[in-house]
Parts: structure tokens; C-alpha cells; sequence
């Protein structure tokens, strides 16, 4: 049985001395925090950060509906999700990454929105990006027009999925994971969340601003070559996890046959972009023979392509589809 009005909020930590103070007393701050049932995931830090958390347990379980404490032994972040989904007893359920902020209001107003829509499954909101040099920037403009189809714009890459920016009903997650376990993948578990929730069902948006999502510098620091290498294993690495979650939540053949092909898709083209940003066409070549094999690319996709491994070759494409566009504008 679930708690009416509740809201589950997970936060997994490793090593978090940095942020976890910072964390809980955002988390205070909201104006929903008796409703509240945090549940804070300690994933075997060496650091600081249980001292820090006993330093402020008795403040949050006075002001939070509930406040459940783990600690684990390191496993990674998928498993301490898991830990932490055994705990969840709210009507809604949502997570927060350690590092990140939400707007005092940010809670509330999504449980708002899911009340005035019994129909919608989940909902999610804008945000701000906040840069190390502390300039921000919206996740989307402000005349962004949001589908309610949230599964399959996830699939199509999109949109963002950063924790703190979803709400979902729990019931509905359950319905597809009812042993209340995810994939564990060392690449996230945002993911693992919502699709099961936004398969089949329909997603909202909130266009206002309601979390910080923060950039840190570090990644810029490394070595190009280490930089690409590690952003080139990530797309694959979401790639596991969207194919893991599809098997696991579509049953029928075609469907999911026609999911994974978009899946690869989607990714492709990601390694695409990389491969030109890190100006590597033996990369480009590979990538765009993996989305030829999905049947899914696009005149857009192969001039993309070839303006960068071949430039003679793409501007002659790239010609012929303006003189065939002018041809059709005739008739």
C-alpha cells in the first residue's frame, strides 16, 4: 500500500563530502518537506559523508514525513537504487543526484501537476544548466513544445532525463517492475525509472524552471584523446540500458524490434556528432554503417556524413537536395 500525497525522494552517494550538506538542506527547504520520505542511499563513501549525514539526522527526521538512512557496502549506483526502491512508500516517487539543486517549490509543484492530471503517468520540468564559470542556461527555450509521447522522445533522444527534473506515480512504475529492481549499470538509473513508467503512458511538462543541474569542470581537464575515449564508451554504455529496459517492458516481437532499431538510431548519430567533434572519420565511417543497418537514416544523415569524411561528395548531395526541393516548390 502506497502513502497518499507522498513523495519518495532517492539520492545515492559515493563520496559526497562536497555536496551532501548542501544536498539535505535544499531538500529542508522545500516547501513540501512534510510530505517528504526521503531515502538517502550511503553506497560505501570513504569520505566524510556519513559523519556529515548523523551530523544532520535529527533535523531531518524532524522536518521530513520520513527519513530512511542506508549504507552499503560500494556496489555502484544501480545497486544502491535497488536498495533504496525496497524502501519506496510514497504515492510519487522521484530521485536527485548529490550534487545537484532543486527550486524550493520544485516538489510541489509536480505533485500539483500530477493531481490536476490523473491521466499522465509522470511529469518533468525545465531547468537550468549551471556552468563553473556560474552562468546558466535552460534545458529548453522557453517556447518549447513538449509532446505528451514522452516514450518515444526518449527513445529519439530528445529529451533530457537528469534526476530532479521527473516526478512518477509509483503505481505505474510498479506495474512494470514489480520486484522493485532496475538494471544496475555503472552509466546511471534515471532511465531505468522512466521508461518502464512512460511505456504506454502519456508524460507532462512543466515549462518553469525547477532544478539546477550542475556542470562540473573536471572532464574538461583530461586529455582529448581520454576525453573522447570516455565520452565514445558512454554511448554505448546508455545504449546497454535502453536496450535492457526495452526487453524487460515490451513483450510483443515487431514492437520491440522496431524500439531497438530507433535505439541505435539514436545512438549513431550521437557517435556521429563525436566522431566530427573530435574530427575522427574512421569513427564517423563506423557509426553511420551502424544506423545504415537500422534503415533509419535520413538524406539529412547522409550529407551530415559525408560534409565531414568526404566534403566534395557532401556538397554535391547537399546541391542536388536544394535543386530537387526547387523542383517540387515548381509543381
Amino acid at each position: 500500500m502506497l502513502n497518499k500525497d507522498i513523495v519518495s525522494l532517492i539520492i545515492p552517494c559515493y563520496n559526497g563530502e562536497q555536496f551532501v550538506e548542501r544536498c539535505m538542506r535544499n531538500i529542508l527547504e522545500q516547501d513540501y518537506v512534510n510530505n517528504i520520505e526521503m531515502i538517502l542511499i550511503n553506497d560505501g563513501s570513504t569520505d566524510k559523508t556519513e559523519e556529515i549525514i548523523f551530523q544532520m539526522k535529527d533535523i531531518l527526521d524532524q522536518k521530513l514525513w520520513k527519513f530512511c538512512y542506508i549504507y552499503q557496502k560500494n556496489q555502484g549506483v544501480g545497486a544502491a537504487m535497488n536498495a533504496a526502491l525496497k524502501k519506496v512508500t510514497g504515492e510519487f516517487l522521484t530521485s536527485l543526484d548529490i550534487d545537484d539543486l532543486m527550486m524550493p517549490n520544485s516538489i510541489s509543484e509536480r505533485v500539483k501537476w500530477l493531481k490536476r492530471n490523473p491521466s499522465y503517468a509522470l511529469v518533468r520540468t525545465n531547468g537550468y544548466f549551471l556552468f563553473p564559470d556560474k552562468v546558466k542556461k535552460l534545458f529548453y527555450p522557453e517556447d518549447y513544445q513538449a509532446s505528451p509521447d514522452i516514450f518515444q522522445d526518449i527513445l529519439n533522444g530528445k529529451i533530457y532525463n537528469w534526476a530532479g527534473t521527473y516526478m512518477i506515480r509509483t503505481e505505474k512504475w510498479l506495474e512494470r517492475c514489480p520486484s522493485r529492481e532496475i538494471y544496475p549499470s555503472k552509466y546511471g538509473q534515471n532511465l531505468q525509472l522512466l521508461l518502464p513508467a512512460a511505456y504506454g503512458n502519456r508524460g507532462g511538462y512543466i515549462r518553469f524552471p525547477l532544478m539546477m543541474y550542475y556542470i562540473h569542470g573536471e572532464s574538461m581537464t583530461h586529455q582529448k584523446d581520454e576525453y573522447g575515449e570516455k565520452r565514445l564508451n558512454n554511448t554505448y554504455g546508455f545504449q546497454d540500458i535502453y536496450m535492457h529496459v526495452i526487453k524487460e517492458i515490451c513483450k510483443e516481437n515487431q514492437k520491440l524490434s522496431m524500439y531497438e532499431k530507433m535505439i541505435i538510431a539514436t545512438f549513431s548519430r550521437r557517435r556521429i556528432e563525436l566522431a566530427i567533434e573530435l574530427n575522427d572519420k574512421n569513427l564517423c565511417k563506423r557509426a553511420y554503417k551502424e544506423l545504415q543497418d537500422t534503415k533509419l537514416q535520413t538524406e539529412q544523415d547522409r550529407i551530415r556524413m559525408y560534409m565531414f569524411v568526404s566534403p566534395i561528395k557532401g556538397i554535391f548531395l547537399r546541391i542536388i537536395r536544394k535543386l530537387r526541393e526547387k523542383q517540387q516548390e515548381m509543381f
